[in-house]
């Protein structure tokens, strides 16, 4: 079987003539070699110096707040009226004050700050309105750290009290009726900047004196436990009556983050299943009832020593086993009420241990119940915990709402007002914070070193990745994303060490080759990549940057725009080719330019101005230019020699330039959502892959006889090489008519692949999509996977490894939810009569005390939820999808055999072949087949076998169970315990269990603090 391949060539002739003009030496482009380890220890240096600017502007809010404290004059008459602020809230009082900003993309107020309080806090309350007072001081430090610094963004404080101040000015966003739920104190943010790393178990009574809307309420209480659980804390959750179990398939303590916390309330199959209904919460829509939800009903009577002995076993299990955990705080919380203290089990496996190694106990009781507290109350006072009590719930339905990912710097502020006796008071007074968008960090990224194929990432030292080109925002969810950096890469046994390198912060490289999937998600590519790593200093991130193989050298300009620009090509759009150029900022300080009009206009009116070249991004206008100049003749080539070999050539450049000749030509449109050429997937696939690239637009499904579309064309790519340095400027591109190709199988074959043959013939891509086919009945379906199109002979080619497939999870996806399903949801809250904080008084502090260590959260506390009361819209919810992409092994020639139909009498002869030679090197399948036989079953392998297009996995709880937990290095100092410290048991506190954790771990954090 032949295909004289050099007929599939022929519209991409013109290849040589572009690559000739970027060959021809320029006096004004040399080339420098690139050197990994400089560039990422210089980008290295220039984030460092960045957030060391936003720490040094934190710490300056922070010394005039604790200042602001001290000198303030508490005054307990104080009342409503006495304190003037800004309600953020009370958007009639902001109108007149607040104008637009670019910087912000909303109005705000530059001189002054805003105040958001709880919605159930009362705002007259003594310690709110005192807090308000000397807080006001704060916006002169405020208004300095933003004229000092041009990238600054929101700077806040965060108050115990529960207040928040945020500077600059602006409204607090709520959608229409929605009821504001925000609390600061449950931001990730301010747990992790206030606390200590936590190992915690839940325990929760289901005996059958828990019942009603107490079961209810401690489900929910649960929850908003777990909201106030970071990446750096572990947790489980069991139930108990007369036996113990955990909730949920996790057999051990598992980190915090978005997707465990997630999965570790997801019932088990083995579990009762409740009256199902819709629960709203903290922007998820979990298709359940709250008792459904955690997977457990009330019965049988509650043997207390039974669960603690269980919780300690736990504890030292997971001492014993893993090298993971908090390895700091370890708490038991417990609920609901009895009277059995089980006093014997903490003499015997608590109270013996060393004071250091003790696990706290924290007790409440929910509801209105019968039963007395008095041994729930003792465990807590006993064991350095806390008592509270929750008397009742409201309703809720929580939403989020944010401007993109941030991160979050962050720092405790402390009082440190002298009490009667001279002694430093030092307990907390809230957390400080500054928001670094991801933009900003990435921004020093040397993008022109790396190419498109190249970029810059970080991840923390729990391995999750802080910014990624891979990583996208979904405004939907409030908790940060917790994305493992082997989550987004493809994994493999280089890059789980390069992740272990980076997360203990060591500084190195590594060179390997990875699965790189297409921008499009629907092809694979096996390629070399070369990382460079090393830590960010004073912080807990590393930095990495990924560099293709290819990518040894920069081009480099060695005049000035002025110099250039004046001697080549203007700026103009001529009438000969169709120009489109990428929405970039080519000036500095200008707006995206959406054409080259746009480009020449700056341009005279810089050359009028007399400015300097600092005007301009010098990179992309000098590459602009140059790639102006090397492809201003495409048009006479075309006239001259492709006019009947295609329909339309292209060229993408590496400055944004994409150039279509004819200038009648259809098909401005379909690249011109590709302007942007980084961005493009053809632009990138090209670059990567060393010869012709053809691809048809991707489609899911089988078209109809009604379809009025027309069968669409073929695109062929490649990309531009300057011989010399291996260097790729730009990508050359052809639309070939379907047709044309078509006409080629039947003429260009030694064996009939006529459209009138009994012989089915099929051009595939690489990602075995259907290119061509010589039946028409197929026409229709170019651009479809194959395994659609022919499913039993797909099912050959992957069996036998003509085609092998890279599975792939995308643990970002979303999934919609029907809004039918929200208008009976169950909506509670845990409610907060009187919000206390200081559950202890520290007077013996020194303060000669400074805290050292910065935390930075992800996402910021622009993520803010709310209560909507109306019906609620269509959301989305987080969830995992499993795809396939196919690839063709490198190895792969040729081969032939034969499909046997399982229940009919008959055999399809094939023969598979790969068009990679010396005539055509490219990434087409050529495949000749015995036409379908008539009463062949098609699906007898099904769907499953033939995965391709995501599909949502439905065994997430279960995969995630057998999960390995991933390496994670310890990187926060432990404050657990001092031997100070007192138990505040004298009464219940009506506070948010919530709060109350967040309060706890707190507590142990100052009270620690100064032994380092």
């Amino acid at each position: 079987m032949k295909l004289n391949t050099s007929s599939m060539g022929e519209s991409m002739g013109f290849s040589n003539f572009i690559e000739v003009q970027y060959n021809k030496a320029e006096s004004y482009i040399t080339f420098e070699k690139n050197n990994g380890v400089e560039l990422v220890k210089e980008m290295a240096t220039q984030l460092e110096k960045m957030l060391g600017k936003k720490m040094a502007a934190l710490k300056d809010l922070v010394n005039a707040a604790e200042t602001a404290v001290r000198d303030h004059k508490w005054r307990e008459d104080m009342r409503i009226g006495d304190v003037q602020y800004w309600d953020a809230k009370n958007h009639s009082q902001l109108h007149d004050i607040l104008s637009y900003n670019e910087r912000f993309l909303q109005s705000i107020n530059e001189s002054v700050s805003t105040v958001h309080i709880p919605v159930e806090i009362y705002n007259g309350n003594i310690d709110i309105l005192n807090g308000l007072k000397w807080s006001n001081d704060l916006d002169q430090a405020f208004m300095k750290n933003y004229e000092n610094d041009p990238d600054i963004l929101w700077q806040y404080f965060g108050s115990q009290t529960g207040f928040m101040r945020t500077f600059p000015g602006s409204k607090w966003s709520i959608k229409h009726d929605d009821v504001d739920l925000f609390d600061v104190r449950r931001r990730p943010w301010y747990t992790q900047g206030s606390s200590s790393p936590k190992d915690m178990l839940i325990l929760i009574d289901t005996s059958g004196s828990v019942h009603g809307q107490a079961l209810s309420l401690i489900k929910v209480a649960v929850k908003s436990i777990l909201d106030t659980l970071g990446e750096n804390d572990f947790v489980n959750i069991a139930n108990f009556s007369k036996s113990v179990t955990f909730v949920s398939c996790f057999e051990t303590f598992v980190q915090a983050n978005h997707r465990n916390k997630k999965d570790i309330i997801i019932v088990p199959p083995r579990l009762k299943r409740a009256t199902k209904s819709a629960l709203v919460l903290q922007g998820q829509l979990y298709f359940h009832s709250i008792v459904y939800d955690l997977g457990f009903t009330a019965k049988d009577m509650a043997n207390y020593e039974s669960a603690l002995t269980f919780a300690f076993d736990e504890f030292d299990k997971f001492d014993n086993s893993s090298d993971s955990g908090a390895k700091c705080n370890r708490m038991i919380m417990l609920t609901d009420g009895g009277t059995d203290d089980a006093e014997k089990v903490f003499n015997e496996r608590n109270f013996k241990r060393p004071d250091e190694d003790q696990v706290r106990v924290f007790t409440y009781a929910v509801g209105q119940t019968a039963n007395p507290n008095r041994g729930i109350r003792w465990m807590a006072c006993a064991n350095r915990g806390k008592f509270s009590e929750i008397p009742a719930m409201g309703a809720i339905r929580a939403r989020v709402q944010g401007l993109g990912m941030m991160t979050t710097v962050t720092l405790p502020v402390y009082n440190k007002t002298d009490n009667a006796d001279r002694q430093a008071n030092q307990t907390i007074l809230g957390v400080m914070g500054t928001d670094v968008t991801t933009a900003q960090m990435e921004k020093y990224t040397p993008v022109w070193k790396l190419g498109p194929n190249g970029y810059s990432f970080a991840i923390n030292a729990n391995g999750y990745v802080m910014f990624h080109p891979k990583l996208r925002v979904h405004d939907d969810f409030k908790d940060p994303p917790n994305m493992d950096f082997l989550d987004i890469e493809v994994e493999n046994k280089e890059k789980e060490e390069l992740r272990k390198n980076m997360t203990d912060g060591i500084t190195g490289d590594a060179s390997m080759v990875t699965y790189v999937i297409s921008a499009d998600n629907n092809h694979t590519d096996q390629e070399r990549r070369h990382y460079f790593y090393r830590n960010i200093k004073s912080t807990s991130f590393s930095l990495g940057l990924s560099i293709p193989s290819y990518q040894k050298y920069t081009m480099v300009f060695t005049s000035t725009p002025k110099d250039i620009v004046k001697s080549g090509t203007p700026f103009i759009e001529d009438n000969k080719s169709i120009v489109l150029v990428a929405p970039w900022k080519y000036v500095k300080n200008g707006s995206l330019a959406s054409n080259l009009s746009d480009i020449y206009s700056s341009y005279k009116k810089w050359e009028k101005s007399g400015k300097d070249d600092d005007f301009w991004d010098n990179e992309k206008l000098l590459t602009l230019h140059m790639d102006l100049e090397k492809t201003e003749h495409m048009h006479e080539f075309f006239n001259q020699f492709m006019l009947n070999r295609t329909e339309a050539i292209f060229v993408a450049t590496y400055g944004g330039l994409t150039r279509i000749v004819p200038t009648g030509s259809k098909y401005k449109e379909k690249i011109e959502k590709d302007r942007d050429t980084w961005k493009a997937s053809y632009f990138k696939r090209a670059l990567d892959y060393d010869g012709l690239v053809f691809s048809a637009p991707y489609t899911l499904k089988e078209r109809t006889e009604n379809d009025t579309e027309p069968i669409p064309d073929i695109m062929i790519t490649k990309s531009v090489t300057v011989t010399a340095y291996n260097y790729k400027p730009a990508v050359i591109g052809s639309f070939v008519k379907h047709e044309k190709i078509v006409e080629i199988l039947g003429t260009e074959t030694d064996q009939n692949c006529g459209v009138d043959s009994s012989i089915d013939c099929y051009l595939l891509d690489d990602g075995a999509f259907l290119i061509s086919s010589n039946r028409e009945e197929h026409f229709d379906e170019v651009g479809r996977f194959f395994g659609k199109v022919d499913p039993l002979l797909m099912h050959e080619l992957y069996n036998i490894s003509v085609y092998q497939r890279l599975e792939d999870f995308d643990y970002q996806a979303t999934c919609s939810l029907n809004d039918s399903t929200t208008s009976s949801a169950i909506r509670l809250r845990i409610p907060s009569i009187n919000i206390l904080f200081e559950l202890l008084t520290v007077n013996w502090w020194s303060s000669i005390w400074t805290w050292w260590v910065s935390n930075l959260s992800f996402y910021s506390w622009l993520n803010a939820p709310v209560v909507e009361t109306a019906n609620a819209p269509e959301v989305n919810k987080n969830c995992i999808k499993r795809q396939a992409q196919y690839y063709i092994p490198t190895d792969f020639s040729e081969i032939e055999g034969v499909i046997e139909c399982i229940n009919v009498n008959c055999t399809r002869n094939y023969k598979a072949i790969k068009l990679n030679n010396s005539k055509l090197k490219s990434n087409l399948m050529f495949v000749m087949v015995d036409a379908k036989c008539d009463g062949c079953l098609e699906e007898k392998s099904g769907d499953i076998d033939l995965l391709q297009e995501p599909k949502v996995f439905e065994k997430e709880s279960e995969h995630f169970c057998n999960k390995q937990a991933r390496y994670r290095r310890v990187t926060e100092p432990c404050y657990d315990y001092h031997e100070k410290e007192e138990s505040d048991c004298s009464g219940p506190l009506s506070t948010p269990v919530s709060v109350a954790v967040i309060v706890i771990a707190t507590i142990v954090t100052v009270l620690c603090t100064w032994i380092r």
